[in-house]
């Protein structure tokens, strides 16, 4: 069954900067501000099957470029279809609606940016992509994963960015509210100076899974699990974990990735985290995978569109700090830039886990989307693992869940 997903690479905090002169990569399942000369650092493999990417596009909040920029697919280091033209000193959205790339399995993909000489520069604040996977599946990634020589790491993985790690696991766990199976752990380690062999592995409910990538000592390149994998129950925990490393070594992965296949073929799940602290009183905006290095004041940069029929329910976060002791604060889903029924509230003074698990919220094909952190005063909110599932549905046929399960440490 045909079940269309929406992949997102945010800017980063205020937007990534796009240079004349250049050419630049990123990852199209990433919070990634930074700029990337090496694409080595930001190609994905996709497992266990392969599919169609279509409808590219790209939000530019500030432009005084003199020249033209490109921004475009790569499979496997080489330009294809998907590919837009961002004018010369001109902001907006830009998008290719014609496009099609088919890829296969273990493709290596990822974005490009490229611009001739000139002056100015611009600033980019997310871009979005529509994969049509060819079976029912989705590939979640986190970002520079570091081994700690004090303690034992735990990850998140995500479908958005993925730069969280903390010896707290409680923080990083997602409760994954879809049935299915974990499968082809992988990474890409790109600096390895420990002595000893150590492990990536997943974790469900705070116990170790069988999925478990090994990383030889001194060693870098790909790493994968091609035969483990670990079948969860909807309302599952689940994280990820890096050993501790020897004392002034380094181990560092570009990317972790994982793939989900969910138990019922009208179901496909997926998941964004990110982090997010809110001042005394303040409304902050995010994409609906994003972390703290996409979430902003302005709204419009942080909109995430997404070119299918859709629904979102489940919606969720947890609270680790919370002293906005004034008001219950909220959270809640934007739709065009107005507050859906899907929202949580998140009592004054108290942590742990808030959940709207009762509202639907429905949209057609175009709509943009993102999520709103209002904080009800007398103090800072920490938020993590926010998220919720979202469905492709299509015309005159069944619901279709797409992996969207959108979490956000944040």
């Amino acid at each position: 069954m045909s079940i269309k997903q929406v992949y997102s690479t945010l800017g980063g905090s205020g937007g990534r900067p796009l240079n004349q002169g250049v050419t630049e990569y990123t990852t199209i399942l990433s919070s990634f501000g930074s700029t990337v000369t090496n694409e080595d650092l930001v190609t994905l493999y996709f497992r266990p099957n392969g599919g169609a990417f279509t409808n590219l596009s790209v939000y530019i909040s500030a432009n005084t470029l003199d020249v033209a920029g490109t921004w475009r697919l790569r499979v496997n280091k080489a330009n294809v279809n998907n590919s837009v033209s961002i004018t010369a000193a001109t902001t907006g959205t830009f998008t290719d609606a014609v496009s099609s790339d088919t890829i296969a399995a273990n493709d290596l993909i990822n974005y490009l940016y490229t611009a001739g000489a000139g002056t100015g520069s611009a600033t980019m604040q997310h871009a979005e992509i529509v994969f049509n996977p060819t079976t029912n599946y989705r590939v979640y990634a986190g970002l520079n994963a570091a081994g700690k020589t004090a303690a034992i790491n735990y990850l998140y993985t995500d479908n958005a960015n993925g730069s969280g790690q903390e010896t707290d696991e409680t923080i990083v766990q997602i409760k994954w509210r879809l049935a299915g199976t974990f499968k082809k752990l992988n990474c890409n380690v790109v600096t390895n100076t420990d002595v000893a062999a150590r492990n990536l592995r997943l974790r469900v409910n705070a116990v170790n899974g069988n999925n478990v990538v090994s990383i030889t000592a001194l060693t870098t390149g790909f790493f994968e699990d091609t035969a483990s994998t670990d079948v969860i129950v909807s309302g599952d925990a689940i994280s990820f974990q890096i050993d501790q490393i020897t004392a002034a070594s380094t181990l560092l992965t570009a990317y972790h990735c994982v793939t989900f296949v969910p138990s019922s073929s009208t179901d496909s799940g997926s998941y964004g985290i990110g982090w997010d602290e809110t001042s005394t009183g303040q409304t902050r905006f995010s994409g609906i995978g994003s972390s703290m290095f996409a979430v902003n004041l302005t709204e419009a940069n942080i909109k995430t569109s997404v070119a299918f029929g859709w629904t979102a329910s489940k919606l969720q976060v947890y609270v680790p700090i919370n002293a906005a002791s004034s008001a219950a604060s909220t959270l809640d889903l934007r739709v065009n830039g107005v507050s859906s029924a899907l929202t949580v509230s998140i009592t004054a003074a108290t942590t742990g886990e808030f959940s709207d698990l009762t509202n639907t919220v429905t949209g057609v094909s175009g709509d943009v989307l993102n999520y709103r952190i209002v904080n009800g005063g007398g103090g800072v909110l920490d938020t993590r693992a926010r998220g919720m599932v979202m469905l492709e549905t299509q015309a005159a046929a069944a619901v279709k869940i797409h992996p969207l399960m959108l979490m956000g440490v944040g």
